[in-house]
C-alpha cells in the first residue's frame, strides 16, 4: 500500500467515533405578540385571544373577541398597526375564544356565543372561516358532546 493510502487509512481509523454517541437538543418556545392600539380585545373576557400559526401562510394570526364579536386578526401591512380584525359570521357575538391546529394542517376555532352556546369553526385553505352546523369539528380534539 502506498504511504499516502496508509496515512489516509490510519487517519480514518483514528477519527472514527468511539463508544456510545449522545445527541443533545435545545428547544425554545416562542411567543408572538400582537400589539395594536387599533384592535382592542374584550378585557372582561376570560379568553379574549386565541393565537395560532396559519399553516398556509406560516404567519401568526388570532381569533379574538373584539367589540363583543368573534374576529379573525390577520396581518395587514397597509394598515398603520400592521393588523386588521375581520368580524366573522356576520358579526356573531362571542364571549370567549380558543383555537387549535389538528395534524399541522387545519385550524379549528371554538367560541362561546352571546347565548352561551359553544360554536365551532374551521379555517379553510382559502383563508375563509367555515362555521360548523354540528359538533363534528370537535372530533379531532377528542371532545364529546352529550345532549
Amino acid at each position: 500500500m502506498p504511504a499516502s493510502a496508509a496515512a489516509r487509512s490510519s487517519a480514518a481509523k483514528s477519527s472514527a467515533a468511539k463508544g456510545p454517541l449522545t445527541l443533545q437538543s435545545n428547544s425554545v418556545l416562542s411567543q408572538d405578540v400582537v400589539t395594536s392600539a387599533s384592535i382592542l380585545v374584550d378585557s372582561t373576557s376570560a379568553a379574549p385571544v386565541a393565537p395560532f400559526t396559519n399553516p398556509v401562510s406560516g404567519h401568526a394570526e388570532a381569533l379574538a373577541v373584539v367589540n363583543k364579536q368573534i374576529c379573525h386578526v390577520t396581518r395587514d401591512l397597509s394598515n398603520e398597526s400592521g393588523w386588521r380584525a375581520v368580524p366573522l359570521f356576520g358579526g356573531t357575538a362571542a364571549t370567549q375564544v380558543v383555537a387549535g391546529i389538528a395534524y399541522q394542517a387545519t385550524v379549528y376555532g371554538f367560541f362561546v356565543d352571546g347565548a352561551g352556546q359553544l360554536q365551532s369553526s374551521m379555517l379553510g385553505a382559502d383563508g375563509k372561516w367555515i362555521k360548523s352546523a354540528s359538533a363534528a369539528l370537535l372530533i379531532p380534539f377528542g371532545f364529546s358532546m352529550e345532549a
